[in-house]
């Protein structure tokens, strides 16, 4: 049996040749290795969140939980498929096995969403549409902050996606979120001593309020050789279209939703 150690003391200007040449060669190749400041991560692990407001976590486990696993189940690659089901809410963690190609990764998410929206159908009617998070390897190498004077929140909102588009355009960028954006609305406060005096119920002002801004087929009008195509106009343009809204009930008494509620 040879003896490595005495063969090295034995030639030791051939060991101290082979250090230097992995000293040389192993400088060499970090010195060409390719990096990246935010080098990009395939996390093999993702997740479908299904909100079902008012269930428990039995009805949850049964009625979500259990459809969405045997679908997610019957995909190639997979490790292990974990469940959480809670009042309310199901968690489903879906893991691939560690031998599944980086470049292939985003395939198999493509149809974990085709599996999953499979058994869309098959959920109850109180349940959400499913989530599906696999961004969990996306890293965030910038953050900029968008101020303004003199600018209400519409116009701030407008150029920040003015921005986010360009910004999008530039090779290289994979997302852009845009958080602290203030959503727009609009408030309807009822005068309940109003209401009172004329007889309105609340249910008859979100009746009205529902029924309005909805895009509808209206069909067509023939006459001769002519085919006209017929359009009711009747969304929201501005605040005063809703406090002009006739009250459903009370067309005799021309009754609108500005006498009986505030609109801002």
């Amino acid at each position: 049996m040879i003896d490595l150690g005495k063969q090295a003391l034995a030639n030791r200007p051939l060991v101290h040749f082979i250090i230097a040449i992995l000293l040389i060669g192993g400088g060499f190749a970090f010195n060409n290795m390719s990096k990246l400041e935010d080098p990009e991560i395939k996390v093999k692990q993702a997740m479908v969140i299904t909100a079902y407001p008012g269930a428990s976590a039995y009805e949850v486990e049964l009625e979500v939980s259990d459809l969405l696993e045997k679908s997610i189940r019957s995909m190639d690659f997979i490790d292990a498929v974990i469940s959480r089901s809670m009042n309310d809410l199901s968690m489903i963690t879906v893991e691939l096995i560690s031998e599944a190609p980086d470049d292939e990764v985003e395939q198999y998410w493509d149809l974990l969403r085709r599996k999953v929206n499979d058994v869309q159908s098959s959920l109850p009617s109180g349940a959400m549409p499913s989530i599906i998070k696999d961004d969990f390897g996306d890293m965030y190498g910038m953050f900029y902050a968008i101020t303004t004077e003199g600018f209400g929140d519409r116009e701030l909102s407008k150029y920040t996606e003015m921005i986010k588009r360009e910004i999008q355009s530039i090779k290289g960028i994979g997302d852009i979120q845009v958080y602290g954006e203030r959503e727009e609305c609009i408030n309807v406060e009822l005068i309940e001593e109003k209401m009172a005096n004329l007889g309105v119920h609340p249910i008859e002002v979100l009746a009205t309020l529902s029924d309005q801004s909805q895009t509808v087929y209206s069909g067509y009008y023939e006459t001769g050789d002519y085919r006209l195509r017929v359009t009711v106009n009747d969304k929201y343009k501005t605040v005063d279209d809703i406090q002009n809204l006739l009250l459903q009930g009370h067309e005799d008494d021309q009754l609108y939703l500005r006498d009986i509620a505030k609109v801002s």
